[in-house]
């Protein structure tokens, strides 16, 4: 088990989160060309109502293959009432560049969906 954490902030500073909003931040393997990610971890909060918050849980990194490292990716969804409310729109990638090794903290911006 390896453990990633990070803070989220939105894009839009004035945004607020809705109390009853379901947070879902996942470790992701996006290797698979024209296939959905694949989910390596996942950490779900509730009662969170304003940006920056933190995030922090622990992976199966046995799931990881190191020849693909690059392709793995944490993603945040913001879900609120059934519905999209704030997601991720670039990669966030777990791989370090300097190092090839696997990131332990990242931090992560949001957009909102309108």
């Amino acid at each position: 088990m390896r453990k990633v954490s990070g803070t989220v902030t939105c894009s839009d500073p004035s945004r607020t989160i809705p109390e009853n909003s379901v947070i879902s931040v996942s470790v992701v393997d996006c290797s698979l060309a024209c296939a959905p990610s694949i989910q390596c971890g996942k950490q779900e909060i509730t009662g969170v109502t304003s940006f920056p918050f933190n995030y922090s849980f622990e992976f199966n990194d046995g799931t990881i293959d190191e020849r693909y490292i690059g392709e793995y990716a944490v993603a945040v969804r913001i879900v609120t009432d059934g519905k999209l409310s704030f997601i991720n729109d670039t990669n966030f990638s777990l791989k370090d560049n300097q190092t090839n090794e696997i990131k332990e903290s990242l931090d992560v911006f949001v957009i909102p969906i309108n």
